[in-house]
């Protein structure tokens, strides 16, 4: 029911009090204003409407609202009272005994509250008001399906109906939503849509329609503008002069028949099935063909060589004779063979209506080799001597020579003795080479020294104008000549950095420190509403405080997570304590002051003078020893946690738990007995070193960078608990090796509480093939799961570790190798799969097309080397069911 009270007018009168003094007032549309009486301490303590006969006692009654936006103003109706307004959350008067009915209002028609009665009998009544959003009923209305189909409306921040009758309907508030609308039966579908509620119902319409699906065929190989055929079980026969033909098809199995005009060319059918989606077909067309002979000769026997026609596949052959089928054409060829010392020029041939020979002779081959130096003085006289070869001498930049294919050591000399070159070897594999001599002056060992790094951290040495080293120990070294040199340091980890200097080589070897210190940044804190010239303070859980009389408080932090509270000299202000996060860059936060309106106060007896003990407050830490602790606090929930010291239990109270305030400040007293104490103790494992995860024990959050954090002195009794989430990870939490929940409590009884925490990062495993004709299906199985493909890649989703594989087995084709196990290190992995027709050489033996130059080559796959993989657990995936169906929704075509 909705009630609402037109403003007329609001007159606004001050009354004397009752009981002397003057209180608030509170004021009604329309109505004279109601008069406070003053409790005993001089407070406002009851609002009096409406005259009552003297000497008749009267006693508080108190409407307190709930769940309106704050500041609406709500109207109570009383029988043969006043009505009463308020834009806070209570509304008060007094009445004498008698049993009263009331109504409720609001100014906001969003909004609506039921009314009722409530008697007054010799004591103070409090009637609560519980205000709920309008709702209105939005109808949705099917047509087309079959009979009691089973079939769901799903609407954005509401329900999801599902009927197997017409029609199915949701009270929603005003207000925007999308929808989607799904069945069981997939031969139908109906779209989704959009839709308001603005103060009254609805009617929506859905239509049901049933679905075809193309069948697409496309021709290849027959002459442009031939007409070709398809005759499709259970479909009118269809014919087009272009590449493509396409029928609209139910879900199904059917077959097909292909022909053409053009009786030069044939094609075979075949048979596919429609399930829910479009399909493909390639017809391809072939020309009569002939017998073509190519014969070699000059090669040593056994020799593997290679024939490449211009656009047929690859050949290959270890015997003499390479024997194809080809229509009429002229055929231009390279030859290939894996004796690199052997060539044959290319060629081409002319097929015309009968089969024919090829003859192809191989010849031995020399490839140009020359040695290009850097380094030496303009005319310097310098040798290379080739192993089981004259040494080769010039003044100027190059020395050139042959060889044939083969591996060939090498030294390098010259005449001036101040340079040197290193002693090295080429190899010829078909086609000429240029090596490099680079002389250089005589160098010396430069040793770094670092300090200051968790251990196993990159880091590197950069010299200006010169060259860069790294390594993940503490040492570097590298050489240079004689000279003066400037450099820079640089780390992996960015979280540390360290000043850069120079050194002089002089004839020796150098050592020098490097002291890496962590990064900082700027954090800024700025004020509002403190009064002028007051200090106030910000406080890090670290022990870290900084204070100022202006309006900003700077300093500097390196990355990580922090907690913090804010204090001030102003006692009558305070500002509620928070954290802040630095990333690899400076962070601005915000404080604002208010008045302290309540507080909590933690009392406590029983320790020994000097004895600490620590209260945490929604992430507030404090230890102390003295008796009792008060935090500022305004209306709301707060979590706490107390702890003594080692054996000393909480007695009196609960050791965590939840404290509401609600307009009146509290005190949590209690006693520390002697008795035993325990930890909960979080360990992590699977983070990158230095990678900081977080974990919340009663309100208290801690983080850390290392593999374990601990709460300590704690009390038997329960204790709430959060793992706070990583972006990409999925965490498996364990007790004693039960997998427990990310969030919770922990019952804490006779002994502590170990709890692992074990974060887990999934990465691509992606299987590439080359070889198979476009569309054909393979497939690839990894930990007995199967996946299929028609595209050239397919893709699994593993975390680090080793993982074998096998390679489906296609009719016609062989996979080249024996697969080796893939193995993932952080990063995704990629493994090649190369597929061949059985008999024939692969088709990526020959390098370059037309060059022709290269031998076959199989590509096996060579995953890169890494760390063996984590063993399956209990996991809880993170972030997997975000498109998850709510509230019992069923899946539908979305």
């Amino acid at each position: 029911m909705r009630v609402s009270l037109a403003v007329a007018a609001i007159a606004i009168v001050t009354l004397m009090a009752v009981s002397g003094g003057f209180g608030n007032v509170v004021t009604s549309p329309g109505r004279a204003p109601s008069v406070p009486t003053t409790s005993s301490a001089g407070a406002p303590a009851t609002t009096v409407g409406g005259p009552h006969p003297l000497g008749n006692p009267i006693y508080t009654v108190k409407f307190v609202e709930s769940n309106l936006p704050s500041g609406t103003t709500w109207f109570v109706n009383i029988s043969n009272e006043p009505p009463f307004g308020s834009s806070g959350s209570t509304i008060q008067t007094a009445l004498p005994n008698g049993l009263y009915y009331y109504n409720v209002s609001s100014t906001n028609n969003e909004y609506e509250a039921s009314g009722g009665s409530f008697t007054v009998s010799g004591a103070a009544v409090t009637i609560p008001v519980p205000f709920t959003l309008v709702t209105y009923a939005v109808t949705f209305n099917e047509s087309g399906l079959p009979a009691s189909t089973e079939w769901w409306a799903n609407i954005s921040g509401g329900p999801s109906l599902g009927t197997t009758a017409n029609v199915t309907s949701a009270q929603l508030t005003n207000g925007s939503y999308t929808y989607t609308i799904g069945t069981t039966n997939k031969e139908y579908a109906a779209p989704g849509g959009s839709f308001m509620v603005d103060g009254a119902a609805i009617n929506l319409t859905v239509v049901f329609l049933l679905q075809t699906y193309a069948a697409t065929f496309t021709e290849k190989h027959l002459p442009p503008g031939t007409q070709w055929f398809v005759n499709v079980s259970g479909a009118p026969p269809a014919s087009s002069t272009t590449t493509t033909i396409s029928e609209m098809l139910t879900n199904g199995s059917y077959t097909y028949t292909v022909a053409t005009v053009d009786k030069e060319y044939a094609a075979t059918g075949g048979s596919f099935s429609i399930h829910g989606a479009g399909v493909s077909k390639t017809v391809s067309y072939s020309l009569v063909t002939y017998t073509i002979e190519i014969t070699e000769t000059g090669l040593p026997a056994g020799s593997q060589w290679w024939l490449n026609i211009t656009n047929e596949p690859p050949f290959g052959s270890t015997g003499t004779t390479i024997t194809t089928s080809l229509p009429n054409g002229t055929y231009p060829y390279v030859i290939g063979s894996e004796n690199k010392s052997w060539e044959a020029a290319p060629g081409e041939f002319v097929v015309d209506g009968s089969s024919m020979s090829v003859p192809i002779p191989f010849s031995l081959v020399t490839y140009a080799v020359t040695f290009n130096e850097t380094g030496l003085p303009a005319g310097t006289q310098w040798w290379v001597n080739i192993s089981g070869e004259a040494p080769l001498t010039s003044t100027g930049t190059s020395i050139a020579t042959v060889s044939p294919n083969g591996t060939f050591s090498y030294v390098v000399q010259t005449a001036n003795k101040s340079y040197e070159a290193t002693p090295s070897s080429f190899g010829i594999n078909g086609e000429p080479i240029v090596v490099a001599v680079p002389f250089g002056l005589v160098v010396y060992s430069i040793s770094f020294t670092e300090s200051g790094l968790p251990l196993g951290t990159e880091w590197f040495v950069n010299l200006t104008g010169g060259g860069s080293f790294s390594s993940t120990s503490a040492s570097i070294v590298f050489y240079e000549p004689n000279g003066t040199y400037d450099y820079s340091i640089g780390s992996a980890n960015t979280s540390f950095e360290a000043p850069g200097g120079s050194f002089t080589v002089n004839g020796a070897t150098v050592s020098e420190s490097v002291t890496f210190t962590l990064v900082t940044y700027a954090v800024l804190f700025t004020e509002t509403g403190m009064p002028v010239g007051a200090t106030w303070w910000v406080n890090l859980t670290n022990g870290q405080s900084f204070s100022s009389l202006t309006t900003a408080i700077a300093f500097v932090e390196p990355n990580g997570t922090y907690f913090y509270s804010i204090g001030t000299t102003a006692k009558k202000f305070d500002a509620p304590p928070g954290s802040f996060t630095i990333d690899g860059a400076g962070t601005a936060k915000s404080v604002t002051f208010g008045p302290v309106t309540q507080s909590i106060t933690f009392t406590e007896t029983g320790l020994p003078t000097g004895k600490s003990w620590t209260v945490v407050l929604n992430g507030t830490v404090r230890s102390l020893t003295s008796s009792s602790t008060s935090f500022g606090v305004s209306n709301g929930s707060y979590v706490y946690l107390i702890a003594g010291p080692a054996g000393h239990q909480v007695s009196g109270t609960a050791p965590s738990g939840t404290i509401v305030i609600s307009g009146s400040s509290k005190t949590v007293s209690f006693t520390f007995v002697k008795g035993p104490t325990y930890t909960i103790h979080f360990g992590e494992s699977g983070l990158p070193k230095g990678q900081s995860w977080c974990v919340t024990l009663g309100g208290d959050g801690q983080c850390s960078t290392t593999a374990g954090l601990s709460y300590l002195n704690l009390t038997p009794g329960s204790y709430a608990y959060s793992v706070r989430l990583l972006a990409g990870q999925t965490i498996t939490a364990k007790v004693a090796g039960a997998a427990i929940p990310l969030s919770g409590t922990f019952g804490l009884a006779s002994k502590g509480i170990s709890v692992s925490l074990k974060y887990v990062y999934y990465y691509s495993l992606t299987f590439t093939e080359r070889g198979l004709p476009a569309s054909t299906s393979w497939s690839v199985t990894v930990r007995g799961a199967k996946e299929s493909s028609t595209s050239t890649t397919i893709v699994f989703n593993e975390p680090n570790g080793t993982y074998a594989y096998t390679i489906g087995a296609e009719t016609g084709y062989k996979s080249a190798g024996s697969p080796r196990p893939a193995k993932i290190v952080g990063a995704g992995e990629s493994v090649a799969v190369t597929f061949t027709a059985k008999g024939s050489a692969p088709a990526s033996a020959v390098g370059g097309g037309a060059s022709g130059a290269g031998p076959a080559r199989t590509l096996d796959a060579s995953p890169t080397l890494g760390l063996a993989g984590v063993g399956a657990i209990s996991i809880l995936t993170l972030g997997l069911l975000a498109g998850a169906l709510r509230g019992g929704r069923k899946p539908g075509n979305l």
